[in-house]
């Protein structure tokens, strides 16, 4: 059975999870003492031995859990994933739940338990934690790491994909002049629009850069009927 906890700061959820390595495969206890591989339980032994690996698109750490000894895949979302979907944090771990609900009716993880952890992990990034027994078999956690690979982060993806997305345009009124005005926009029509819909407001004039003092290039009113010409 699939074990969904949502877990505001990640405490809930890491009075269940306690780790014997960290990401890169050093193994200690608890995070509390550096161990050796004789010192494991037989169990997680086995399991660091055959299971894991830094090659999975995953982080992968081996845990125990109230159910026993277990290996885990962590995927991470971010606040710059967030940032490169144009979506907010929240956004992104409503994505994540998406995620979650995937990949709990594959057949890969029937038998795997989901965390979901809302600011959780390092730098307060969300967490889809699967936790599978100690004695899965190789092929079978390799398929089930394949295909989280897959799936996770998909959700926010396909988010980001129905998003217009905005660029920046750099807008030069006079090259004389030396004045331009930048604005974000999904294309180059639509950024002089923006221009003109501004002035037309009040809301930007005329700036130059000045070379040597000119007088001629500092006279605001000049530059303004240069922009009002334009538009």
């Amino acid at each position: 059975m699939n074990k969904y906890i949502y877990s505001a700061n990640g405490k809930p959820m890491y009075e269940d999870l306690k780790f014997w390595c960290s990401g890169c495969g050093e193994l200690h206890h608890h995070g509390e003492y550096d161990i050796t591989e004789e010192e494991l339980p037989k169990e997680l032994k086995r399991a660091y031995k055959t299971l894991w690996s830094d090659n999975y698109g995953s982080y992968c750490y081996i845990v125990e859990t109230p159910k026993g000894y277990g290996i885990t895949l962590i995927n991470e979302y971010h606040q710059c994933f967030a940032d490169d979907c144009n979506i907010t944090m929240e956004e992104l771990f409503a994505s994540l739940i998406k995620d979650g609900d995937k990949i709990a009716l594959r057949e890969e993880f029937q038998n795997a338990d989901i965390y979901l952890g809302e600011y959780s992990g390092f730098d307060e990034c969300h967490e889809l934690i699967t936790v599978f027994s100690w004695d899965i078999s190789e092929e079978e956690f390799t398929k089930a790491a394949e295909l989280l690979n897959e799936l996770a982060f998909q959700s926010a993806n396909e988010t980001a994909g129905t998003l217009v997305k905005k660029e920046k345009f750099i807008i030069n009124v006079e090259e004389t002049y030396a004045s331009s005005f930048t604005v974000e926009a999904t294309n180059y029509e639509e950024a002089i629009e923006m221009i003109r819909d501004q002035y037309e407001k009040g809301d930007i004039r005329v700036e130059v850069d000045s070379p040597c003092g000119d007088p001629r290039y500092m006279a605001m009113d000049q530059n303004d009927n240069m922009l009002q010409d334009w538009i």
